[in-house]
């Protein structure tokens, strides 16, 4: 029995240390179990994260692509466009080129035809010959007066005595004339009044024509240079006369052709004595006088014959017409190249702001095409000669192409 129950006990020792043993081996078992559970999860957990980032990754690469393709394509439409612009303007610029090209043959054709035509007027005017001998026409007038007038009257003391009386009143008009029209009237009909009574007198009568052109353009050459408005009143005063004195036109032709022979649109050699007299240079005491001098003198001149020439509304003075003022242009242009001078672009300039403005008004287009063949044409010949009036009536083109404006003198008071 002892046996027994010793057994038994071992048996149940046994039992419970197995037991214990495999309580503890399923407590391994369990946190083993748990243990892979918690391990799968942890890598269940990476492989989300993995896939997390590798889809994040992807997508990121995939808008990197995407960014980069529409920037590649941004840039090419900007490169295109840049490539069109420039395309653009190339062509805008080819049809600019183009058209100015065209505008320039156009306008050199136009010029061409107009100078052509211009020339071709002008040779109705321009022989030299003719003007030559015109010339001679009005200097030989200039003798007869000095032989049958002006000696003349100096045989008869008493007459030329009493003629002096006038003329030293006419001379104290002259000193009047300022620029009102209400004074220029006034002195007009005061030398009318002084000279007209001696029509009975002949002598008396043509000496005094004679002496106040002779006083009229003395005052235009040494007055105009000065005070260039001065050209109105006195041309102003010389077409008045012309109206109401019998006989005046023969004496103002010559006295201006003398003094100024371009308003015939002659032009001679001054290498000789004879033909700086003919293009009425003065001399004194063996001397010739300056160039500036004779230039002004010639400028105030021809400012007063165009004032005469525009004032003049009638076909009945030759020289005193704007037909005389185209023939003085043409004339000019046509003059061989070689004989012309500083004064001619001297002349031109007088006459321009003296009369350019009516000039174009009477001639409208034909007026503008003379005029812009002096600028074109005419003009560049005198600045390549380095001629100064060359350079100012060039200005004086461009101020009326450019703001319609001629420079005109400023006109008289009223």
């Amino acid at each position: 029995m002892a046996v027994n129950a010793n057994i038994s006990h071992i048996e149940e020792e046994f039992n419970r240390n197995i037991r214990e043993l495999e309580a503890e081996v399923q407590k391994i078992i369990e946190e083993q179990v748990q243990l892979r559970e918690k391990e799968k999860q942890r890598l269940f957990a990476l492989e989300q994260e993995r896939q997390r980032r590798e889809k994040e990754e992807l997508e990121r690469r995939v808008r990197a692509q995407e960014e980069e393709k529409k920037r590649l394509e941004e840039k090419r439409k900007l490169e295109e466009q840049k490539v069109a612009e420039q395309k653009k303007r190339e062509e805008e610029q080819r049809i600019k080129k183009e058209k100015e090209d065209r505008e320039r043959e156009e306008m050199e054709m136009k010029l061409k035809a107009q100078k052509d035509a211009a020339v071709k007027k002008a040779s109705a005017f321009a022989n030299s010959k003719e003007i030559e001998r015109t010339l001679l026409k009005y200097r030989q007038d200039i003798v007869d007066i000095k032989t049958h007038i002006v000696n003349e009257l100096d045989k008869d003391k008493e007459l030329k005595k009493s003629v002096g009386v006038i003329k030293r009143k006419v001379n104290v008009k002259l000193g009047q004339l300022s620029s009102s029209i209400a004074q220029l009237n006034i002195v007009t009909n005061e030398i009318i009044n002084l000279i007209q009574p001696l029509t009975s007198q002949p002598l008396a009568y043509k000496w005094l024509l004679n002496f106040v052109l002779k006083a009229i353009v003395a005052q235009a050459e040494s007055e105009v240079i000065v005070k260039p408005t001065a050209a109105l009143p006195l041309g102003r005063l010389a077409y008045n006369l012309l109206s109401n004195l019998d006989g005046l036109e023969y004496y103002l032709s010559a006295r201006f052709v003398k003094k100024c022979c371009l308003v015939i649109g002659y032009t001679g050699t001054i290498d000789t004595e004879e033909g700086r007299i003919r293009m009425g240079w003065r001399r004194s005491d063996g001397k010739w006088e300056s160039e500036v001098k004779y230039e002004e003198r010639i400028g105030g001149i021809l400012s007063v014959w165009a004032v005469i020439t525009w004032a003049n509304t009638t076909d009945e003075l030759a020289l005193f017409d704007m037909k005389a003022e185209w023939r003085f242009l043409a004339r000019l242009l046509n003059t061989n190249m070689d004989l012309i001078a500083d004064v001619h672009f001297v002349a031109v300039c007088s006459w321009w702001e003296a009369a350019a403005r009516n000039f174009c008004q009477v001639y409208g287009k034909q007026g503008q095409k003379l005029i812009s063949l002096v600028i074109h044409e005419w003009v560049p010949y005198g600045k390549e000669k380095g001629y100064p009036a060359a350079t100012r009536l060039q200005i004086l083109g461009e101020d009326l192409f450019t703001r319609r404006d001629f420079n005109s003198l400023k006109e008289m008071d009223r």
